[in-house]
Parts: C-alpha cells; sequence; structure tokens
C-alpha cells in the first residue's frame, strides 16, 4: 500500500525529510485533499456541545517562526487529512451514518518534523466510540506494508485510546498516530520525525503528553462532565 494519504503540509513534511522515508525508491507520503467538511445535515446529540473558543488544541505547539509554520486553530485547515493503513482509510472514520458534525485542526511543519492535531466533534458518544475502535481493528490487523512497519502501542490516557506508530524498512522516518475519543468528540494527534523503531516509545510518550495536556477539555463534549 501506499504511505498515509496526509494534508498538504504534513506531506511536505515527510517529503523534504528523505532521507527520511527510506531510499529514492521509496514511496513518499502523497498530498491528499483536506479533511472533508462536517455534515451540516446531522443531528447533534446533548453532549454534542460548541466546540469552546479556548479549547486548548494547540496545547505545547512549537511557536510559529524560523523554519517551522504554524497554522493557528481553525476549522477549515488541512490538519492531518486522510490516514491509510494497509489499505484502508481509518481517519476521519468514513461511516455515512455518523459523520463528523464540527471540526478543529492546526498543524506545526518544520524540516524533518511534524505536529498535527485534529478535533472532530461527531453526532453522540457511540459514534466517537466507533471511530477510535476503526483505527484499533486495523492497527490490530496490520503489521507490515510495502517499506512500511506499522507498530501498535499501548499508552494509557485514562480514555479510551488507542496509538499506532509508523516507521520504514528501508530509511529513517517516524510517525505517532493517537486517537482518543471522550464524550462526542474524537482527538488525533500526530507526529512525525526523523526517528526508527527504537525511537517510537518515546516518540509515543511524548504524543501521550500533548493528549493528556488537551484531553480535560474534551470533557465539554460529554453528557455528564468527567
Amino acid at each position: 500500500m501506499r504511505l498515509p494519504t496526509l494534508a498538504p503540509a504534513v506531506a511536505l513534511a515527510c517529503a523534504v525529510a528523505l532521507a527520511g522515508c527510506g531510499s529514492e525508491e521509496s514511496p513518499v507520503p502523497v498530498a491528499g485533499t483536506a479533511t472533508p467538511s462536517p455534515d451540516s445535515t446531522a443531528t447533534p446529540s446533548p453532549d454534542s456541545t460548541a466546540t469552546p473558543a479556548d479549547f486548548p488544541l494547540a496545547a505545547g505547539m512549537v511557536e510559529d517562526g524560523g523554519d517551522v509554520e504554524v497554522s493557528p486553530p481553525s476549522a477549515d485547515g488541512d490538519g492531518v487529512g486522510e490516514v491509510e493503513v494497509c489499505g484502508r482509510v481509518v481517519w476521519p472514520h468514513s461511516d455515512a451514518s455518523a459523520p463528523a458534525i464540527r471540526r478543529l485542526v492546526t498543524t506545526a511543519i518544520g524540516p524533518e518534523y511534524a505536529d498535527a492535531r485534529e478535533l472532530l466533534v461527531h453526532r453522540d458518544a457511540a459514534a466517537a466510540t466507533a471511530a477510535v475502535e476503526a483505527v484499533r481493528e486495523a492497527a490490530a490487523s496490520c503489521r507490515t506494508s510495502e517499506t512500511q512497519v506499522w507498530t501498535p502501542l499501548e499508552r494509557d490516557t485514562g480514555h479510551d485510546t488507542v496509538t499506532v506508530g509508523l516507521t520504514f524498512d528501508q530509511g529513517p522516518g517516524s510517525a505517532i498516530f493517537q486517537v482518543t475519543a471522550i464524550g462526542s468528540a474524537t482527538l488525533l494527534v500526530h507526529t512525525y520525525g526523523e526517528g526508527t523503531l527504537a525511537s517510537l516509545d518515546a516518540q509515543a510518550d511524548e504524543v501521550t503528553a500533548t493528549t493528556a495536556e488537551i484531553a480535560p477539555a474534551m470533557c465539554a463534549f460529554t453528557e455528564t462532565g468527567c
């Protein structure tokens, strides 16, 4: 299979990193379209509240400037785009019966570096749980595809979370994708760097720390609070 289809900015970060993703013959991330717009016709449940204006999606993100370009949180940014695992698009979760009704995205892109976060608000908590489960199922069944090596990683956020790492068998380049559901919302935290399989654990720890900073604000999307 090809590499995960990432939004243009994130794809650029990995492309710049090559040496990054393997030899010259290795596939590189393919720039995809931005995440599809939320379905404005979906009817939200009581726990699908409006996204707070001060939602801390960019918590701990590097500052804009120098070699790093930061796109502040917005509803219409590129974000991560589509993430594909062994031929299956796992993000955003493509369930026509339960599309996301709102989104918020932010990215920080630099040489050999990407930090991207996406918040999707679904019509109810069951839809958010299904989105996490789709990633979990794909991560459990996919280990290698062409030059890609997918590694499930156990990380405890105190919530329904799945974490998976991506490395390459022909050169450096590592990515973490961590998806967490709280109430009717799902959060994807994704990072890319010039790492290896040996460095995935440390990279996953950093992503988990980011999720821990953002997760308390997701209690706004529950019916009773956390």
